[in-house]
């Protein structure tokens, strides 16, 4: 099984985790879609519970 994460460093606490971002289950995550055709992931910190948004560009999504 492939899996395609990407590292998220918290903007409160400094830790860096990596999120799978094909199994969106996995973490808690809600997506917008922003007028760039990208994509804003709000996903939280294991560490301090404190939510980051992570953006990445529609041309960028994951699929197989």
């Amino acid at each position: 099984m492939v899996h395609h994460c990407v590292e998220v460093e918290c903007h409160a606490c400094g830790h860096t985790w990596c999120v799978d971002l094909e199994h969106p289950d996995e973490v808690e995550m809600v997506v917008y879609r922003s007028e760039e055709k990208a994509v804003d992931y709000r996903v939280q910190c294991p560490n301090c519970n404190t939510y980051n948004i992570i953006t990445v560009p529609e041309g960028d999504k994951f699929t197989d």
